[in-house]
């Protein structure tokens, strides 16, 4: 679960890169961020190399 939150993360992470200054820009860091901190949370939760 955390590595698909962490996939998430990189992929909003490019979009915002991309779309530097729009909208969508920010919304996609935004996401980036919030995957980011659910994933930690997850990987936080799970016993060690269970993930």
């Amino acid at each position: 679960m955390a590595k698909l939150l962490y996939t998430l993360e990189d992929h909003f992470d490019v979009v915002a890169v991309e779309r530097k200054g729009h909208l969508s820009g920010l919304l996609s860091l935004v996401l980036s961020r919030v995957f980011a901190i659910a994933g930690d949370v997850v990987r936080a939760k799970v016993p060690n190399g269970s993930y």
